[in-house]
């Protein structure tokens, strides 16, 4: 029995074979009013799993990547790395179903970048205090994270969302999380 670890909603995967080619493969968990569903971008139209309660990629500890899904109906459904083929299903009286529903703990957080006023860019909240907002080392734009994190894959934090004068980046991670 494979053993599962390393849960996460993004992924970026080096020399990911396709075909005769070797590939880097891009998966990410879209979340939406529907549930959550993983997608793995390679080259041309990205392949999509329908949707589940929730998904994590995992690794196995047979060197490989799945995609680990918690039904609609409570059991959970371990997916190849391909998205086309079902690893194994485990039930609630599986031994291993406890272990399995811990793979689902972490929330699903988008990271956050910040808009700035001086640069019109977007900054991590952590970007050192006295950094240069117009470096481009600490600087994304909107088609950067698109591609990175994929669409709706990030939140930005608007000048208008920081205008309180007592907003600070910790009280809303801290709202958010809780």
């Amino acid at each position: 029995m494979t053993t599962y670890s390393n849960p996460r909603t993004y992924a970026s995967i080096e020399n990911w074979p396709h075909g005769s080619q070797r590939v880097t493969a891009v998966f990410t968990i879209e979340a939406d009013k529907r549930g959550e569903r993983a997608v793995r971008v390679t080259t041309g139209a990205p392949k999509k799993l329908t949707y589940a309660r929730q998904m994590r990629i995992v690794d196995g500890d047979d060197g490989r990547t799945y995609i680990a899904e918690r039904s609609f109906y409570d059991h959970v459904t371990i997916m190849r790395g391909d998205m086309k083929f079902n690893h194994e299903t485990i039930h609630r009286g599986d031994p291993r179903y406890p272990e399995m529903l811990k793979l689902f703990e972490t929330r699903h957080f988008k990271p956050i970048f910040l808009e700035c006023g001086c640069c019109g860019g977007l900054h991590k909240p952590d970007m050192p205090i006295g950094t240069d907002c117009r470096d481009d080392t600490h600087r994304f734009a909107y088609h950067q994270l698109d591609a990175q994190f994929g669409l709706n894959g990030w939140t930005e934090i608007t000048l208008d969302d920081q205008a309180p004068l007592n907003w600070r980046v910790e009280d809303f991670l801290e709202e958010i999380r809780s």
